[in-house]
């Protein structure tokens, strides 16, 4: 060092000062929140999204779709469609193009607590679950067993208590209810008892759907109430792929629709298997498919609200497995919500899955990989498996606490970079130069450290050395820690015992109560 050149000064008030400031800090603005504007990032060129749009247009118009029901053939007729000699509905690009033109393009989904509530465009972002999965891994023995009723309750409070998860899907598959009307009953019970945050549910039979209404309304406090904030959305699969309506889910989706419940319409064929080998004819079919569940809903209840859910998956082509990690399907998700977001759609997309049957490094990397570029991609509602593992065949409670984390990583880089204050650059800049010689106590850094900066709750940024004394814990063992504490302690009353004995008066619920669910001890 130069004799001429001045000692460089104490880094004094630094950490000291950031944290009175963490403690003193504007706790109403938060860093990332549901409803954050993604499009970022475009996999396909514009002239590439306008050429699979057509095609789509060109399958359902010279292909159309197979096993149209009765009730459905002759409205689309009505409305400029054909039956062609094989009994295939045909349905022409003026009549697609209209009922895109009609479609619900801005609506809300409402949570119980308002301040749940999720805008829904073709810009917003909202991350939440996704399922229908068999197994579990027991927080206790870690065996992977069936999946039951109170898995799908205990999953949803974990949902209930992680910020980065905006909705709560039905994740898990009640095994343990063979009953179909008291299955649809209690899993709509279960998710609505676990959370306050907006729910997907469905129905197995259209014949629920009407006292399936009624508990909504109970719920919301009267008959009519459930309309006037919808805080559930069915989860519907009406295209059964390649190209054919499925009865019992067209059946479902009309009357879901009738009822006002607003619809997440999902086809998901599979490149290699049940869709084209081809990426870009997969997304070609499976845009087909989507625009066909679309034109359903409208054709009986125009302008109803529905999430327009192209989701095509990938194959391992050399066992024609499904595979839910990997390039191919984190390119195949994200180009679904640009597609769909060019025709001005709202749409959900389904990111997160890994084929790694445990919370590692391949979950880790496949998830993330997914997720993100489908969020940058702009895709609405992206139904990310939090927790989710073994090609959505089983789920993890310490994995959604690791998802979670992930999540705010994510949610992060889709706010972006604001531009704050150009004008005063310099002279900032000017304070650290001639004053301490760095920025940590600079009145600017203590202005934005909790606006501009996310903290992890899990994910380690420790030195190494801290990180031994403390025994080497690994992020699953914290994400253990954190499971055990949510599972023992956070049992949200979101229904009150009056009126979940209600409930529990009209319909076949077969979760026990939470004063029994509460005796549970998830220590090992």
């Amino acid at each position: 060092m130069s004799s001429k050149e001045p000692a460089p000064k104490r880094r004094s008030g630094g950490r000291s000062s950031r944290m009175a400031a963490r403690s003193t800090g504007d706790s109403g603005k938060k860093v990332v929140s549901s409803g954050l504007v993604g499009g970022r990032y475009a996999p396909l060129l514009p002239s590439e999204v306008e050429t699979i749009i057509g095609c789509a247009l060109d399958v359902l118009a010279q292909i159309g779709v197979g096993s149209p029901t009765p009730e459905v053939a002759a409205e689309a007729i009505k409305q400029g469609a054909s039956v062609d000699d094989d009994g295939r509905l045909r349905l022409p690009h003026k009549l697609v193009e209209y009922m895109i033109s009609i479609a619900a393009k801005d609506f809300t989904l409402y949570g119980r607590d308002r301040s749940h509530d999720l805008q829904v465009n073709t810009s917003r972002v909202h991350l939440g679950t996704t399922g229908l999965i068999v197994k579990m891994v027991d927080p206790i023995t870690g065996v992977h067993r069936e999946s039951t009723l109170t898995d799908l309750y205990d999953y949803g409070r974990m949902v209930d208590a992680l910020e980065h998860i905006h909705y709560f899907s039905r994740s898990i598959t009640a095994n343990d209810v063979t009953d179909l009307y008291a299955y649809d009953m209690s899993v709509t019970h279960a998710c609505l008892s676990s959370t306050s945050k907006h729910i997907y549910s469905g129905f197995v039979d259209a014949a629920h759907v009407k006292d399936g209404l009624e508990l909504l309304d109970m719920v919301a406090g009267g008959q009519g109430a459930y309309a006037k904030a919808p805080f559930m959305t069915a989860i519907v699969c009406s295209i059964v792929s390649p190209l054919r309506f499925g009865k019992e889910n067209v059946d479902v989706a009309i009357a879901a629709a009738r009822a006002g419940i607003p619809l997440a319409m999902v086809m998901a064929g599979q490149a290699g298997a049940t869709a084209p080998a081809s990426l870009s004819n997969t997304l070609i079919m499976s845009l087909a498919e989507a625009l066909a569940g679309l034109v359903l809903i409208n054709l009986f209840v125009p302008g109803h609200p529905v999430l327009v859910g192209s989701w095509p998956f990938v194959s391992d082509l050399r066992t024609g497995a499904f595979s839910g990690g990997g390039g191919e399907q984190a390119l195949l998700t994200s180009a679904s919500a640009q597609i769909t977001n060019a025709l001005g759609l709202p749409s959900s997309q389904v990111a997160g899955m890994t084929d790694s049957k445990i919370p590692d490094f391949q979950a880790g990397a496949e998830k993330a990989m997914t997720v993100e570029l489908a969020a940058l991609a702009g895709g609405n509602m992206i139904n990310s498996s939090a927790g989710i593992c073994s090609s959505l065949m089983t789920a993890s409670f310490e994995g959604v606490v690791l998802d979670n984390d992930m999540f705010g990583n994510i949610l992060r880089t889709i706010r972006g970079i604001d531009v704050v204050d150009p004008g005063k650059s310099i002279e900032i800049i000017q304070r650290a130069v001639f004053g301490e010689g760095h920025f940590l106590g600079d009145p600017n850094t203590l202005a934005l450290m909790e606006t501009e900066y996310l903290y992890p709750k899990l994910f380690d940024r420790t030195t190494s050395d801290d990180w031994e004394a403390q025994g080497k814990q690994d992020i699953r063992e914290s994400a253990r820690e954190v499971t055990q504490s949510i599972l023992d302690s956070h049992y949200p009353s979101h229904l009150d015992e009056a009126l979940d004995a209600e409930l529990r008066n009209r319909f076949p619920i077969q979760l026990p109560p939470v004063s029994e669910l509460r005796k549970r001890s998830f220590k090992g």
